[in-house]
This record gives C-alpha cells, sequence and structure tokens, in this order.
C-alpha cells in the first residue's frame, strides 16, 4: 500500500516503462509461495508464527533451508514487485526500510529466542543458513 501511495502521491522520477514493469510480477509470486509454504510447514510442525512468541519446533526444511526468515524475505519480495511494478524511484525505499526495521525490530529479538529454545542446534543452523538469503 505504501508503494502505490508513494507512486502516486510523490512519483519523483520513473526508472522504466511497460513491459518492463511487469517483471515485478516474478517477485510477487515468489514472495506469496515463500509465506504460504513457509506457513504450511510451521502449521504440519505445530509451532508458532507469531513473533515474540516461544517457539516449540525448529524448522530447518523447505524455504527454512535456505533462509532462517523466510517469511519476512517473501513479504519483502512482496514489495520489491510492487516496487517494480510501479518503476517510480521513490517507491525503492519502501522495501529497504521495511527490511531494516523487520530485521532491528523482529529478526534480532526472534533468533535470540530460538538461541533460548534450541541452544547448539539453533547455533548450527545459523553457521548453516542466511539470515534472509
Amino acid at each position: 500500500l505504501t508503494v502505490v501511495a508513494l507512486h502516486f502521491l510523490l512519483p519523483v522520477y520513473y526508472l522504466y516503462n511497460s513491459p518492463i514493469r511487469f517483471l515485478g510480477l516474478l517477485p510477487i509470486i515468489a514472495g506469496i509461495y515463500l509465506n504460504l509454504h513457509s506457513d504450511w510447514l510451521i502449521k504440519k510442525y505445530r509451532t508458532t508464527v507469531k513473533p515474540f512468541e516461544i517457539p516449540t519446533k525448529l524448522i530447518e526444511k523447505g524455504p527454512f533451508s535456505f533462509s532462517r526468515n523466510p517469511m519476512y524475505l517473501g513479504m519483502a519480495l512482496i514489495i520489491l514487485g510492487g516496487s517494480i511494478l510501479s518503476g517510480s524511484v521513490l517507491s525503492y525505499a519502501v522495501p529497504i526500510v521495511f527490511a531494516l526495521i523487520i530485521h532491528y525490530k523482529f529478526v534480532i529479538i526472534e533468533e535470540a529466542l530460538l538461541e533460548k529454545s534450541f541452544g547448539p542446534a539453533y547455533l548450527e543452523y545459523k553457521s548453516r543458513v542466511h539470515c534472509w538469503i
């Protein structure tokens, strides 16, 4: 929604026009897939999807095998896709700001909870799998 608002209220400069803009659909589709697949795994293993709740399982399969935060990555990809669709330079600030806020307000706290809950198993997982990608 923020990307759309910036696109219409402060378009500043457009990087490109159609049909290049439609490439924005690719990260949107990838982001939706990451979110749905990750949510399905979380439900399958009966752990929490809610930030700051104590997790009961450490999931290392599917999207969690290449990103410790695939749902946040999926959300960032969806926002990035919206920025690409808009073509407006200013809209590219939105996914960057989103990622920074998510990382510093959620990821760091959640990873501390995971380390507390799973100890050495989480540290080993953390050493193998990147935070975002």
